[in-house]
């Protein structure tokens, strides 16, 4: 009987650590968009980008990379950027799964970083840099992310649908 329930929690635990492993993707990018007060230029997006993970000094590139993720697949924050991009829908809503393999390359090779920069060199001010427990931190930086190129790129390589199908 105790070989039974030893190993129905060994099965729970293994289904767990599966799933994780299936959905990397959401371990990876683990973030929130937060909209800055601040005039971008047209056709950008001004944000701060909160990341967590387990070491307090995140990358550029990971933060980066969060800033314009979260454009493509959750939107541009309401007050963020200038004029019809503020509080824009979703460039990709279909999500990470439905263009797998368009996204990992994108990201893996680094394409994203054509289509953002980080404000103030990537500094970390002192409040953008919070200890949740012992082994996880959430770290704050601000992005300008160039929504025009990034929606043109998803539009040209058939990513995104075009405002021209609504013709």
């Amino acid at each position: 009987m105790k070989r039974i329930g030893l190993l129905m929690v060994c099965m729970m635990v293994m289904a767990v650590f599966t799933a994780n492993a299936k959905d990397g993707e959401s371990e990876t990018y683990r973030y929130e968009l937060e909209a800055l007060d601040g005039v971008a230029s047209e056709g950008r997006v001004l944000l701060k980008v909160w990341s967590y993970g387990k070491k307090e000094k995140l990358t550029r590139q990971a933060c980066m990379a969060n800033a314009v993720h979260g454009i493509i697949f959750k939107g541009a924050p309401a007050g963020a950027g200038a004029g019809l991009i503020k509080g824009s829908k979703a460039l990709c809503p279909e999500g990470y799964a439905a263009h797998k393999d368009y996204f990992d390359t994108f990201f893996r090779n680094g394409e994203y970083l054509q289509f953002v920069e980080l404000t103030n060199n990537g500094n970390i001010q002192a409040g953008d840099r919070i200890k949740i427990s012992s082994k996880e931190y959430k770290v704050g930086m601000a992005c300008i992310v160039n929504y025009t190129a990034l929606r043109a790129k998803l539009e040209g390589d058939g990513i995104a649908k075009g405002l021209n199908f609504l013709f």
